[in-house]
């Protein structure tokens, strides 16, 4: 087609630019406000787990680690569960827990540089990782003698508009008092 001064001719690549950023398959990242209502809800279901409360609201690629600095080995996970079984054996860990929905609030730049403990040296890559992909929620108990951190990461897959968490980092650690 001509180019007048009734049409504009747009370059392959912004036509290409704009279907892609527009495509319905395209996941998104939940806004704070589902995250925290979704991790709270996670979070409260780990209680129920053996009537699977907590299953239908992960996602198909789930992390979760717990970890204690008095324990060489994490207490659960450090492990991604792609499988029904996997999940409902990682889920039942972190029931077993005890974790709580207390406290969340929305995770920010200066959320990470509170970190201390296990999760500040081994896990730090994962935590980059999920900062650029999912919604952040996190709990921060200040280091009494004991300290504990809760980050719960909230996304969208992708044809879904459902929020599910897609990990969960937790540890306990003694420090100075």
């Amino acid at each position: 087609m001509p180019v007048t001064p009734n049409t504009r001719a747009l370059p392959i690549g912004v036509i290409i630019g704009v279907f892609v950023a527009t495509s319905p398959a395209a996941a998104q990242r939940p806004t704070s406000a589902q995250a925290l209502a979704t991790a709270t809800a996670f979070l409260e279901s780990l209680a129920t787990i053996e009537e699977g409360g907590a299953a239908p609201m992960t996602a198909s690629r789930f992390f979760a680690v717990v970890r204690d600095d008095a324990e060489p080995a994490p207490r659960c996970g450090a492990t991604t569960a792609t499988t029904p079984s996997a999940r409902s054996a990682l889920l039942a860990c972190l029931a077993s827990q005890h974790l709580d929905a207390e406290s969340l609030g929305a995770w920010k730049k200066a959320s990470r540089r509170r970190l201390k403990g296990p999760l500040a040296g081994m896990d730090m890559s994962r935590i980059a990782q999920l900062e650029r992909t999912a919604t952040l929620v996190t709990r921060h108990t200040a280091c009494v003698g004991q300290g504990a951190d809760l980050i719960v990461a909230v996304t969208v897959e992708k044809g879904s508009r459902t929020p599910v968490v897609a990990a969960v980092l937790a540890q306990s650690y003694v420090c100075g008092e």
